[in-house]
């Protein structure tokens, strides 16, 4: 293993598809953060 990175290890393919799931769940986190905040921003008036 010495010497290999990690797209030796795993096929690209799957890299992908790691990715684009990292990708939604980033795109999901950050919409719940913003609805959060503008909850808790009415919440305070």
């Amino acid at each position: 293993m010495k010497g290999k990175d990690i797209s030796e290890l795993i096929p690209e393919k799957r890299i992908e598809n790691v990715f684009s799931e990292a990708d939604e769940l980033c795109k999901i986190i950050g919409k719940s953060v913003i609805t959060v905040k503008k909850k808790l921003s009415k919440c305070r008036r």
